[in-house]
């Protein structure tokens, strides 16, 4: 599982800088999906730019890392998802040089003449993007399913794609808007909401067995597989036989792994069927607590199961409060209102796992809308023995809906008068649109035309919820049943063959191919669809938050029969609909402009800050991560995974304050009265023990880059992502460690016992976006809005600010912040760039001392990790630097060279990541200046040397103009 993205001009390339930060932006917004991400790539003709956040399931190496290209460069290509296997490969147009899924599709997609016939092979869950530089091809496909999500849209001038939507938003590229016509369509069918539109207006997501062609500026869409329908035999050896391969093919990964196990025949039979293959799977059930569902009967039968290899269950439970409380949260990481309690439990239990440090879930979705249905209403169009007259087209347009949930279609027909949405245009679309599938299988059979259907609506509505729950909590969810081979002989198969027409009888086919691998308690148990909560004091909390929420759009005024009638899906719907609503009116972000720095003119990230600094707690309390991240300003990071035996990670938030000394001195910023924020996680275990804690480095101006390791030796760590880990020993003498995170900077120290270097690494790599919008949204904010010292007139801390030194001790806090929406202006009257080194300015201080001299810093800022450059200029003789330069007591190697005829001083730690501190002066200009560089992936020292000689060509560097 990861996340992809990308973006096509269709009309004129774009700039390689602008396309580089746009995908930068858009891996943040999804970087709950994977564990690291790579520098996007962009095409040499700025024809594409592709990138992707990995979760690495096979192959956990940096080689299987994306983008991923061919030997020759020629194909590159990003995969979400697992493809196992293709029924008909190609030959290998090169040797292996991984054993991750994404090279043996690169190598079947750069070998193929028919992307059809290649995609139709393939077996798997998959969205794929790949760019072929010789044609300038570039061709998008989903799996068969729709296991795998892929959005796309329409900007002015190109084609976006994202495994997320709210990637697609995250760039200010295009607006989140509602149409009340589809928001009342996608209402009234509910589950089976799930075709090429979205909630969203302007918001695409490509259908399963599709591909996308796009030779700009000509976009083609096109299906490369639809099961063929007909009535053969199909017994239960050969199903068996495929679904023995299908678990198989799915029983690979280098991850923890872990199975939704609900005491039904689907999950059932694939836990123990992959236990019997000797994988080591831990099982899952859901429970609501309280006596708010009637999902005990699925503990029963689960433990059931698990027993009977031998293997404990783990109960995760839903509470009330819990099943209250998440529903807003819920909606806003759908991207839309909740439709069925299940999406709570399934955000809860994927929670849970992932928390135990699984990564792959198995589970047993899609079974029932190819083998079976349910007892009662809820698939009457699969049902053989229901009334001909279900497949007409009045009951299909008027009642099917309807008829499933009278109360929920009472309340959209009002939601539709109120919203002036004539229902007869919604029941045309039902037809145009949400029966399209029904019918467009070539039989004469209905039910097959209802198992289409189901296949093609209910069926991607699950999978699309069940990607954006687990991906929540950076897990891979493995559907067994949805396998091509079990997918073709369900459609071949007659449907009476798959059950009786008995009542309380279902799948007896499936059951009769799986019944060794059950207990007969669960072969002969009714079937049950997943519980939803329900409880007359779980209700009126519900009624309580829709009340407190409010209708959506703002509308008043619901009539009293029907206020009074509503149960617990309708007033969960109307309390997430309003709260979704509510949350898309947020502010976006202003989109880049090519050639232009970007410039944020509102606080992109606000945050929560105690009033009065004797307010705070005497100790820093335990605050989960999640609830702490509103008060940072900073990215706070939790770990998805804890070393080897270590089983507790308890961390404490301190908020900020204004300056103030107060009694409450744990958690305090040392030889100072300021007050910032700061988070520390304490993680043990096994008897070792270590801590991290997280902060805004902001408070040792003009240093760009301050390893907390000062003064020792230390190694670099490239993690992805643009990120490097710094190994070493911190100031009180213990092993340590220390990484750069999207602005935060992330110190551990080891308190007990040892932990090794791949330890430490892997835990950064581990470590996890508490909010998954957050990243990108505190990078966007300039650093002036950020930062606790730009903001209160305090002193600045006294502590090394880079590899030379620079002087500041003893000096007041007297620096005059440019306002952000002055800030090009600003730099355009000092002759200084706007951009440099591909970093788009972000932020810049005047500075004047005691005898006058004028001191300029500009900060400039990528959105890769959150990298910084910072330009110091001085008038000569200041003070604040001696030259030649001295170096500060960190280990760093030095060198001198000339840059534009001018002696440059360098010093930096590591050659290939850096961080660099550049002086040099003017004596004919009078100016001396200094730019720091913080550690990354590609900021080597080429690229240092880069920004220098970009810095000195500048008017008030190279004698033109005057910058002090």
């Amino acid at each position: 599982m990861c996340g992809i993205a990308g973006f096509i001009p269709l009309g004129a390339p774009r700039e390689r800088q602008w396309l580089t930060a746009l995908g930068t932006t858009m891996t943040e917004a999804m970087a709950h999906r994977g564990e690291s991400a790579a520098a996007p790539w962009v095409a040499p003709s700025g024809a594409a730019m592709l990138a992707c956040v990995r979760l690495a399931v096979q192959d956990r190496t940096g080689a299987g890392d994306q983008p991923m290209a061919d030997p020759d460069g020629r194909f590159v290509l990003v995969n979400n998802g697992e493809v196992y296997a293709s029924r008909a490969p190609l030959a290998a147009p090169w040797p292996r040089r991984t054993h991750c899924d994404t090279e043996f599709v690169l190598q079947q997609v750069s070998r193929a003449t028919d992307e059809a016939a290649v995609l139709s092979s393939l077996d798997g869950m998959f969205a794929l993007a790949w760019h072929d530089t010789r044609t300038r091809r570039t061709v998008l496909a989903r799996d068969h399913f729709g296991v795998k999500p892929l959005h796309y849209c329409y900007t002015d001038d190109g084609l976006l794609f994202a495994s997320e939507a709210q990637a697609l938003l995250a760039t200010g590229l295009i607006r989140p808007k509602v149409d009340p016509a589809e928001f009342v369509l996608r209402s009234w069918v509910r589950m089976d909401a799930a075709d090429e539109h979205t909630w969203l207006s302007g918001i695409r997501a490509l259908q399963p067995a599709e591909y996308l062609v796009v030779d700009a500026p000509r976009v083609r869409l096109r299906r490369y597989w639809q099961p063929e329908p007909s009535d053969e035999v199909v017994g239960a050896e050969e199903i068996r036989a495929a679904f023995d391969r299908a678990v198989a093919l799915r029983s690979v990964a280098d991850v923890p792994r872990a199975a939704v196990l609900s005491g039904g025949v689907d999950s059932s039979a694939i836990f123990s069927a992959l236990h019997s293959k000797g994988v080591e799977v831990a099982p899952y059930v859901a429970h609501y607590e309280d006596g708010i569902g009637g999902s005990g009967s699925d503990v029963d039968h689960a433990r059931l199961v698990s027993g009977a290899h031998g293997v404990p269950l783990t109960v995760c439970e839903l509470s009330r409060r819990d099943a209250v409380t998440l529903v807003p949260e819920v909606a806003h990481r759908l991207n839309r209102p909740l439709l069925h309690g299940a999406e709570l439990a399934m955000y809860q239990l994927y929670r849970r796992i992932s928390a135990e440090g699984q990564v792959v879930v198995y589970s047993g979705h899609g079974a029932d809308e190819m083998w079976g249905y349910q007892d009662g209403g809820y698939f009457p169009v699969v049902d053989p023995a229901a009334a001909t007259h279900v497949h007409g087209r009045h009951y299909l347009t008027h009642r099917l809906h309807r008829d499933e949930r009278p109360l929920w279609g009472e309340l959209i027909e009002w939601l539709a008068r109120e919203l002036g949405v004539d229902m007869d245009d919604i029941r045309q679309r039902v037809w145009d649109r949400v029966l399209r599938e029904y019918r467009a299988l070539d039989t004469l059979d209905p039910l097959k035309r209802g198992r289409h259907h189901l296949m093609r609506r209910f069926l991607v509505y699950v999978n699309d919820m069940v990607d954006l729950t687990s991906s929540t909590y950076t897990l891979e969810d493995r559907p067994v049943f949805q396998d091509v081979t079990l997918a073709e002989l369900a459609f071949r198969c007659p449907e009476h063959l798959k059950s009786p027409w008995v009542p309380g009888r279902h799948k007896e086919l499936l059951k009769t191919a799986l019944g060794t691998l059950l207990p007969p308690a669960v072969v002969q148990r009714r079937k049950q669809g997943f519980p939803s909560p329900t409880d007359p004091v779980y209700e009126q909390a519900l009624r309580n938050l829709a009340a407190e929420q409010g209708l959506p759009f703002g509308l008043t005024g619901l009539p009293g029969h029907l206020h009074d009638a509503l149960g617990a899906g309708e007033l969960m719907f109307l309390a997430s609909s309003s709260a979704w609503l509510e949350r898309l009116r947020t502010p976006e972000p202003t989109p880049p402009v090519e050639g232009e720095t970007p410039m944020a003119s509102t606080h992109i990230w606000q945050w929560s800050t105690v009033a009065e600094a004797a307010e705070l707690e005497d100790a820093p309390p335990r605050t989960a991560p999640q609830q702490a991240q509103p008060w940072c300003n900073f990215t706070l990071w939790h770990p998805a995974e804890l070393p080897g035996g270590c089983d507790a990670a308890v961390g404490t938030l301190r908020k900020e304050a204004p300056p103030g000394r107060t009694d409450a001195s744990a958690g305090r910023t040392p030889w100072s009265d300021a007050n910032p924020a700061a988070y520390r996680t304490e993680i043990s275990g096994g008897g070792r023990r270590l801590r991290l804690k997280q902060f805004l480095y902001d408070w040792a101006f003009p240093a760009a880059d301050h390893p907390c390791l000062w003064g020792s030796e230390t190694r670099a760590f490239p993690i992805g992502a643009g990120r490097v880990v710094w190994l070493g020993t911190d100031y009180l003498g213990h092993r340590a460690a220390s990484a750069r995170m999207s602005r935060t900077t992330v110190e551990l120290s080891v308190l007990e016992g040892e932990f090794t270097d791949e330890e430490l690494v892997e835990l950064y790599r581990a470590l996890r976006p508490a909010d998954a919008e957050a990243p990108a949204r505190i990078v966007r904010t300039p650093f002036s809005e950020l930062s606790y010292w730009a903001r209160h007139a305090t002193d600045m801390i006294s502590v090394p600010t880079g590899l030379y030194y620079f002087h500041r001790r003893d000096r007041p806090h007297e620096g005059d912040w440019v306002p952000t929406a002055e800030l090009p202006t600003f730099l355009a009257a000092q002759f200084l760039p706007g951009e440099l080194g591909g970093f788009a300015a972000d932020s810049a201080a005047v500075f004047t001392g005691g005898e006058g001299a004028r001191e300029l810093e500009v900060i400039y800022t990528n959105q890769a990790g959150g990298g910084e450059l910072r330009l110091v200029l001085l008038r000569l003789g200041a003070g604040r630097m001696p030259y030649p330069p001295e170096r500060e007591k960190h280990p760093a190697r030095t060198q001198e060279t000339r840059v534009r005829g001018r002696s440059v001083h360098i010093a930096f730690v590591d050659p290939a990541v850096g961080p660099f501190d550049a002086v040099w002066q003017d004596p004919a200009l009078g100016v001396e200046g200094k730019l720091l560089s913080s550690a990354g992936q590609g900021m080597d020292k080429e690229f240092a040397l880069g920004c220098l000689d970009t810095l000195l060509s500048c008017s008030p560097l190279a004698g033109r103009g005057a910058a002090l």
